[in-house]
């Protein structure tokens, strides 16, 4: 992953090294969502606006509870996302957005 200050460049190694899933997430202030990885807890609920959107992209699932379901990058894609939007992929994967 990398980003320019406005998009966020995320490329999944062609031999599959490590793994990069996504999953879009909306409405997180009614669904109580909660991120936990080994280190980390994030209550989404907690966000200052309701309106807030977005992708949360990852090596493994943070939680089973995201009504959501992940999605697995293909090998050797690249997805760019800009404020809270998925605008290209180099597989031509359909555009997910709200």
């Amino acid at each position: 992953m990398f980003s320019d200050g406005t998009n966020l460049f995320c490329y999944f190694d062609i031999n599959k090294y490590k793994g990069l899933i996504f999953v879009q997430i909306k409405d997180h202030v009614n669904n109580n969502v909660h991120l936990l990885d080994d280190d980390y807890l994030i209550d989404l609920s907690k966000a200052k606006s309701s309106s807030l959107k977005g992708f949360i992209i990852a090596t493994n699932p943070l939680n089973e509870l995201i009504d959501e379901n992940w999605e697995t990058f293909m090998p050797g894609e690249l997805i760019v996302f800009k404020y809270g939007e998925m605008i290209y992929s180099s597989t031509g994967r359909k555009i997910k957005n709200f």
